[in-house]
Protein backbone atom coordinates (compact mmCIF):
# COMPACT_ATOMS: atom_id res chain seq x y z
CA UNK A 1 0.00 0.00 0.00
CA UNK A 2 1.32 3.44 -0.88
CA UNK A 3 1.35 6.29 1.57
CA UNK A 4 1.55 10.03 1.68
CA UNK A 5 3.74 12.25 3.78
CA UNK A 6 3.24 15.94 4.51
CA UNK A 7 5.94 18.57 4.44
CA UNK A 8 6.12 20.80 7.49
CA UNK A 9 4.41 23.54 5.50
CA UNK A 10 1.63 21.24 4.25
CA UNK A 11 1.03 20.08 7.81
CA UNK A 12 0.78 23.72 8.90
CA UNK A 13 -1.56 24.45 5.97
CA UNK A 14 -3.91 21.71 7.20
CA UNK A 15 -3.80 23.01 10.75
CA UNK A 16 -4.42 26.59 9.63
CA UNK A 17 -7.41 25.58 7.47
CA UNK A 18 -8.90 23.56 10.30
CA UNK A 19 -8.41 26.28 12.92
CA UNK A 20 -9.85 29.01 10.71
CA UNK A 21 -12.97 27.06 9.84
CA UNK A 22 -13.35 25.70 13.38
CA UNK A 23 -14.02 29.24 14.65
CA UNK A 24 -16.92 29.51 12.22
CA UNK A 25 -18.24 25.95 12.18
CA UNK A 26 -16.56 23.12 14.13
CA UNK A 27 -18.43 20.37 12.27
CA UNK A 28 -17.49 21.79 8.87
CA UNK A 29 -13.86 22.09 9.99
CA UNK A 30 -13.73 18.41 10.89
CA UNK A 31 -15.36 17.42 7.60
CA UNK A 32 -12.88 19.55 5.64
CA UNK A 33 -9.91 18.05 7.46
CA UNK A 34 -11.21 14.55 6.78
CA UNK A 35 -11.85 15.34 3.09
CA UNK A 36 -8.38 16.80 2.58
CA UNK A 37 -6.71 13.81 4.24
CA UNK A 38 -8.81 11.40 2.17
CA UNK A 39 -7.79 13.23 -0.99
CA UNK A 40 -4.12 12.98 0.02
CA UNK A 41 -4.55 9.23 0.51
CA UNK A 42 -6.24 9.00 -2.89
CA UNK A 43 -3.31 10.82 -4.50
CA UNK A 44 -0.95 8.29 -2.93
CA UNK A 45 -2.98 5.40 -4.34
CA UNK A 46 -3.23 6.96 -7.81
CA UNK A 47 -0.39 9.52 -8.01
CA UNK A 48 -1.01 10.77 -11.55
CA UNK A 49 -4.19 12.60 -10.58
CA UNK A 50 -4.60 16.30 -11.10
CA UNK A 51 -2.43 18.28 -13.44
CA UNK A 52 1.25 18.83 -13.94
CA UNK A 53 2.55 22.16 -12.65
CA UNK A 54 5.57 22.65 -14.90
CA UNK A 55 5.24 26.42 -14.62
CA UNK A 56 6.98 26.23 -11.23
CA UNK A 57 9.95 24.11 -12.37
CA UNK A 58 12.26 27.03 -13.11
CA UNK A 59 11.51 28.69 -9.76
CA UNK A 60 11.61 25.79 -7.33
CA UNK A 61 13.71 23.30 -9.31
CA UNK A 62 11.39 20.37 -8.66
CA UNK A 63 10.40 17.88 -11.32
CA UNK A 64 7.03 16.20 -11.27
CA UNK A 65 5.10 18.79 -9.27
CA UNK A 66 1.36 18.21 -9.64
CA UNK A 67 -1.78 19.67 -8.14
CA UNK A 68 -5.26 18.39 -7.42
CA UNK A 69 -8.31 20.19 -6.09
CA UNK A 70 -10.39 19.30 -3.05
CA UNK A 71 -13.19 21.61 -1.94
CA UNK A 72 -11.72 25.14 -2.11
CA UNK A 73 -8.16 23.91 -1.72
CA UNK A 74 -5.37 22.90 -4.06
CA UNK A 75 -3.05 20.11 -2.98
CA UNK A 76 0.46 20.36 -4.44
CA UNK A 77 2.38 17.09 -4.47
CA UNK A 78 4.97 14.98 -6.22
CA UNK A 79 5.37 11.25 -6.61
CA UNK A 80 8.00 9.48 -4.50
CA UNK A 81 9.20 5.90 -4.06
CA UNK A 82 6.78 5.42 -1.13
CA UNK A 83 3.74 7.17 -2.65
CA UNK A 84 3.46 10.96 -2.68
CA UNK A 85 4.89 13.91 -0.82
CA UNK A 86 2.29 16.57 -0.13
CA UNK A 87 4.15 19.85 -0.50
CA UNK A 88 1.45 22.44 0.20
CA UNK A 89 -2.33 22.56 0.71
CA UNK A 90 -3.51 26.03 -0.25
CA UNK A 91 -6.88 27.74 -0.36
CA UNK A 92 -7.86 28.74 -3.89
CA UNK A 93 -7.76 32.41 -2.90
CA UNK A 94 -4.02 32.27 -2.18
CA UNK A 95 -1.53 33.72 -4.67
CA UNK A 96 0.39 30.59 -5.65
CA UNK A 97 3.00 32.56 -7.62
CA UNK A 98 3.98 34.37 -4.43
CA UNK A 99 4.18 31.13 -2.46
CA UNK A 100 6.27 28.97 -4.81
CA UNK A 101 9.56 30.81 -4.77
CA UNK A 102 13.07 29.38 -4.35
CA UNK A 103 13.29 30.88 -0.85
CA UNK A 104 9.98 29.47 0.34
CA UNK A 105 10.06 25.97 -1.15
CA UNK A 106 10.87 23.15 1.23
CA UNK A 107 10.39 19.40 1.22
CA UNK A 108 11.20 18.94 4.90
CA UNK A 109 8.81 16.20 6.08
CA UNK A 110 6.62 16.73 9.12
CA UNK A 111 7.02 14.24 11.96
Amino acid sequence: MTEYKLTVRADQDLEDAYEYLYKLNPDAALKLLHALKERCASLADIPGQGRQRNEFNEFVKVEGLRSAAEHNYTIFYRQTNYGVLIIRILHHSRDVDQIFTPDSYSEHVAE
